[in-house]
């Protein structure tokens, strides 16, 4: 008798697990749990159907031992963990994640098509996530008493919109990032009505992003639009002075919210600066190792010198920059930022250097979202959420892939 044919052969599996980078990419600020199927998913058809055509073999790229160096260094400061069991649990489930969808999209996203699919893919899962803000926004009710709203400090807000990212910061990161990437991508693309659809985007989204009254976020936007308007020319400074003069005189909530930056008064400002202090105590007793990854939670109550209160549960710094430094030590925080550095690097030079004007304003979006996340780490820190930092990661590997289209149209 013969061999029985497989039920589902090695190019069918192939074919699955590249739409799982599309399905992932899609899920990601939706659903957690259907994200996390959809990718793991993905590379549980990879392997069956590379083990059929016996070659396990994966796409490697420049940037692979720099991230892997990170996550290595980052899994060696789990020693340092208080809560052991705990880091090493987060550490292999995150890095999972991170790597496995950075990977993913590195072995199947190979063309100027294949990066527009995922494009179009984030920005329609974005679309869901704004609208589904925009429905909270209108159906909330009188919530003074939410967890995310400081009533004596701030009693014109009512509601923080969060939509499917379940936090107010949170979403508001994301949105940062991708208004961030529009206006970056509107930059470069000469095609009039694609240019007006990212701006109608851009516009709509900052819409649901001043619902979430961010202040980090809303300085992070600020920044990324007084570099486009460098870029732009001087015609393009009247929307950056004037916007925000126009909110902050017709809306009280977001004047208060804006002055409160200046004079930290509410709960919320006044805990970052303490837990500010706290961090830097943290680097200063384990500059090199961290305290380990994950462990921030288990840590903060040694250094607890504001709250005092062990059974308030504090799980990051609300600065992404004392945060990483505080978890895996200085020279895995030098790595990470050698990362982003590398990932800007490749970004730039597509920007400058490719004839496709798709890819250029595709690495120029990349390049004004690294700026948006440097800008926002200073006031806190969404790379701890795992939804956002796999959204980080694809833009690594984005980068990368944009990178290497270039350099192989520009060898033709």
């Amino acid at each position: 008798m013969g061999k029985r044919p497989a039920l589902i052969n090695a190019d069918k599996l192939a074919w699955f697990s590249e739409k799982s980078v599309y399905l992932t990419a899609f899920f990601l600020p939706i659903s957690m749990p259907v994200m996390a199927v959809c990718l793991f998913l993905g590379w549980g058809c990879w392997l069956v159907g590379a083990y059929r055509r016996k070659d396990l073999s994966l796409h490697r790229t420049k940037l692979d031992k720099w991230v892997w160096a990170f996550a290595f260094l980052a899994g060696i400061s789990v020693i340092q963990s208080s809560n052991l069991t705990y880091s090493i649990l987060n550490y292999l489930i995150l890095f999972a994640h991170y790597l496995g969808f950075y990977h993913l999209v590195v072995q199947y996203i190979r063309t100027t098509a294949d990066l527009k699919r995922l494009v179009w893919t984030i920005l329609a899962a974005a679309v869901i996530v704004v609208g589904y803000g925009f429905v909270q926004a209108i159906m909330a009710t009188d919530t003074q008493g939410h967890a995310w709203v400081d009533p004596s400090q701030f009693a014109d807000i009512k509601f923080r919109v969060y939509s499917t990212l379940e936090n107010p910061n949170l979403l508001a990161g994301f949105l940062v990032m991708m208004d961030a990437f529009l206006l970056g991508f509107a930059y470069k693309i000469k095609d009039r009505r694609t240019r007006m659809w990212l701006l109608g985007l851009f516009v709509v989204f900052s819409a649901c992003l001043g619902l979430t009254y961010s202040r980090g976020a809303w300085i992070s936007l600020l920044a990324v639009m007084v570099a486009g308007s460098l870029a732009y020319g001087r015609n393009t400074w009247w929307i950056v002075i004037l916007v925000p003069l126009a909110l902050f005189f017709f809306s009280d909530s977001f004047a208060d919210r804006i002055m409160s930056i200046i004079h930290p008064v509410d709960t919320s400002a006044s805990l970052r600066l303490a837990l500010w202090e706290s961090t830097m105590a943290m680097i200063r007793d384990y500059p090199l190792t961290g305290i380990g990854w994950g462990a921030y939670l288990w840590t903060y109550p040694t250094y607890d010198f504001f709250i005092q209160n062990p059974d308030v549960k504090i799980f990051h710094a609300h600065n992404m920059y004392l945060h990483m430094m505080a978890e895996v030590g200085i020279p895995a925080f030098l790595l990470f930022l050698a990362i982003i550095g590398k990932t800007v690097y490749m970004a730039v030079r597509v920007a400058k250097r490719s004839a496709d004007k798709w890819l250029a304003g595709m690495a120029m979006g990349i390049i004004a979202s690294m700026l948006s996340l440097l800008v926002n780490g200073v006031t806190d820190h969404i790379l701890f959420n795992i939804q956002l930092s796999m959204f980080f990661w694809m833009m690594v590997a984005a980068a990368y892939r944009a990178y290497s289209i270039m350099t192989e149209e520009n060898k033709i």
